[in-house]
């Protein structure tokens, strides 16, 4: 829980093939969340506030990861995860995505509604790649309809297709 009663959330899913990926996952949930309680001090007052406030935490996020790894030293690549971190303050819904995850939200009335789908066909760009800023995707969602949302990593929504 953050300041005026928002909602900090994050989910990474470390590579399996990085020799550090847990640790990588930790430092991606830990920066989001760090990033969420210093970017949204208090709810935005309006959609180009929470804008604002989304864009900034966008780059907090990245950069708190990036310190984490320099500190803990050894080869960058070996803490590959992706990452999926919200700031929820109905009506208002700042995300942040870098990899493959999914994001649902639940309606009242219209039930639940895949707002961030993993792109098909696409690896995971990890948090370490050279090229995340391009593949990273952010935004606010508002809704007033709003009830509940669900993060899950790329293989959680393939699980509940099958």
């Amino acid at each position: 829980m953050l300041a005026g009663g928002l909602l900090a959330l994050a989910v990474a899913d470390g590579a399996e093939t990085a020799a550090r990926a847990a640790l990588g996952a930790t430092f991606a949930a830990e920066a989001a969340i760090t990033a969420a309680t210093a970017c949204f001090p208090s709810p935005p007052a309006d959609l180009a506030g929470w804008r604002d406030a989304t864009e900034r935490f966008a780059a907090a996020c990245l950069a708190g990861f990036d310190d984490e790894v320099a500190r803990a030293g050894g080869a960058r690549a070996d803490y590959a995860t992706t990452l999926l971190a919200v700031v929820l303050g109905p009506p208002y819904l700042a995300f942040l995505s870098v990899g493959d995850a999914n994001l649902v939200a639940q309606r009242e009335p219209g039930g639940p509604a895949l707002v961030l789908p993993s792109r098909p066909g696409c690896h995971a760009v990890p948090l370490t790649a050279p090229d995340r800023r391009a593949a990273m995707r952010s935004g606010v969602l508002a809704d007033t309809a709003l009830t509940a949302v669900a993060l899950g990593a790329d293989a959680l929504l393939v699980a509940a297709r099958t």
